[in-house]
């Protein structure tokens, strides 16, 4: 089984990275468990439920699914 990589968008059907994006923005996942599970959530892969804090954090979810403010 592959490990999950930090390149790209955990977000679900993005896929989004940054080699294929140039200039993209990627965001890591909180080490706050609480605030972590909560973008789990949003970003709707539930895959990501059963990595630890340390793994998380290596994800990143892309600036296309943040608002601008």
């Amino acid at each position: 089984m592959s490990r999950p990589c930090g390149l790209k968008c955990a977000y679900v059907n993005c896929g989004k990275s940054a080699r294929s994006d140039s200039g993209l923005k990627l965001f890591r996942f909180p080490k706050d468990v609480n605030t972590s599970r909560q973008w789990i959530s949003n970003c709707g892969n539930l895959n990501l439920l059963h990595l630890d804090v340390a793994d998380l954090y290596k994800m990143r979810i892309c600036e296309h699914h943040f608002e601008k403010k």
